[in-house]
């Protein structure tokens, strides 16, 4: 909400709030978008995939955020407008990279690293990694949060000593990602298994962990299916 908020009003525009209702209601939240004759939109990219297209004449730029922004999203609302894939977590507020999508790409990119940000791919011993090769993405620069309200332990192995420059901390985020050729980021997946629904950081092992203390559970496991979670369970 900062970076959609912020980022609309210090530019001199109307912002315009709708419920969770709207946007997942179809055809009624497009003509919402016409009617209001809406120019720029924030959007996870999991509610354009349940939107059907349409043309809007006055929406000239689609913000996607949240979670992984696939190339049949793009090849669909990236058409004659500009679409804009960022990344980036709350502990660097909010938004860190972010890069323009079209529908020739085979696989869209994060984009390249805000003015304010320094982002860096590293190996297992924090060592930089080479273009093509994954490894952490990590993130510097301003914005870094100081760490997790009383959760010592956790600040500690998150926020780390910036090994590239003397003083700072860089936060390590889990994500697993690689530099392309052309200077931009390819987001890969996680070193965990957190995955990431409408924007919301979700632990299956957690879920798993919750499910097992009903004694009547003897297993249990939680997969991502697309958009939602499934669990199995063994009585």
């Amino acid at each position: 909400s900062v970076g959609e908020i912020f980022s609309t009003l210090l530019s001199g525009a109307t912002l315009y709030l709708g419920k969770k209702e709207l946007f997942l209601s179809g055809d009624k939240f497009t003509k919402w978008l016409k009617d209001q004759a809406i120019t720029t939109a924030f959007f996870p990219p999991s509610v354009l995939k349940v939107t059907p297209y349409e043309e809007l004449p006055n929406l000239t730029t689609i913000i996607a955020m949240g979670e992984a922004c696939t190339s049949d999203i793009v090849k669909v609302w990236g058409k004659e407008r500009t679409l804009i894939n960022g990344y980036g977590p709350t502990e660097a507020t909010i938004g860190s990279t972010a890069g323009v999508c079209t529908p020739d790409m085979e696989k869209p990119s994060i984009g390249t690293p805000n003015s304010n940000e320094r982002i860096y791919i590293v190996d297992d011993n924090l060592n930089l990694q080479p273009i093509g090769i994954p490894g952490e993405l990590c993130i510097g620069g301003e914005g870094l949060a100081r760490g997790y309200w009383n959760l010592p332990e956790l600040t500690k192995e998150k926020f780390v000593r910036n090994p590239f420059i003397p003083g700072e901390k860089m936060y390590r985020t889990g994500d697993l990602a690689r530099w392309l050729p052309d200077g931009s980021i390819d987001y890969v997946g996680r070193i965990d298994d957190q995955i990431n629904i409408r924007g919301y950081r979700i632990e299956p092992s957690e879920i798993e962990h919750c499910l097992l203390e009903n004694p009547n559970v003897k297993e249990a496991v939680v997969v991502i299916q697309t958009d939602y979670l499934c669990a199995y369970v063994i009585v």
